[in-house]
């Protein structure tokens, strides 16, 4: 029935999701081949399904990860895409990092937050800072969203280089009000040092050659202000 075009998306759907219960239950069933067949050659409704499926596992080699990865950038549909994505973050495997900002060149805006949330899951921020000023600006936009927010070091390190070194205004602009989230997290959890170094950024950025990233941070440091912690 899987693979039998004659019968309706739904009903492969619901039995590709029996399959893989069964398999949840008993170790010696292995659904991933199934799952894997289904991920490339289903209309997008089964493809979608097939992601969602392999991406509820807590554990999944490499084999799968590529799997999974390669069909969110290759895929027409948005739907796939945006589940293909979910299924990445859920897996947590840094190799799937580098692929999920780099496809952050998305149009499609479920699919695009689905990426950001993936992004953040997953949490390997070392290669942010590449994708700050990448030549794409909904890359560079959505790479500043997915920082933004986040009290990690190498988080904070890859916004506060956005503020200071970001290719344009509007992505310098950008990454200030992301700061701005990022000290309110890190305000949170209490971790002063972060946040006395993100309000460093910020006082700097008020210096910037550009008017709307001094207005930016001048904005920024007043909202913090009023929300308690001071310049």
């Amino acid at each position: 029935m899987l693979l039998d075009k004659s019968w309706p998306t739904v009903a492969r759907a619901h039995a590709l999701r029996a399959v893989d219960d069964i398999a949840m239950q008993h170790d010696d069933v292995d659904a991933e081949p199934d799952l894997i067949r289904a991920l490339h050659n289903g209309p997008p409704g089964l493809r979608a399904e097939a992601a969602a499926l392999l991406g509820r596992r807590d554990k999944v080699d490499g084999n799968v990860v590529k799997h999974v990865y390669r069909r969110m950038q290759r895929d027409t549909d948005a739907s796939v895409r945006a589940a293909c994505a979910t299924a990445l973050g859920n897996f947590g495997d840094v190799d799937a990092a580098a692929p999920l900002f780099s496809s952050l060149d998305e149009t499609d805006e479920t699919a695009r937050a689905a990426k950001i949330e993936a992004i953040r899951n997953i949490g390997y921020w070392a290669i942010a800072p590449g994708f700050v000023n990448s030549a794409d600006t909904r890359v560079r936009s959505a790479t500043i969203e997915s920082l933004s927010g986040v009290c990690d070091e190498q988080a904070v390190s890859a916004l506060t280089f956005a503020v200071s070194s970001g290719a344009d205004a509007d992505t310098r602009a950008d990454a200030v009000k992301g700061v701005v989230a990022s000290v309110k997290a890190c305000r949170a959890i209490q971790k002063k040092e972060t946040v006395d170094a993100m309000m460093a950024t910020l006082n700097a950025a008020t210096r910037d050659e550009a008017p709307a990233v001094r207005a930016a941070a001048r904005a920024a440091l007043s909202a913090l202000a009023d929300a308690g912690g001071g310049r």
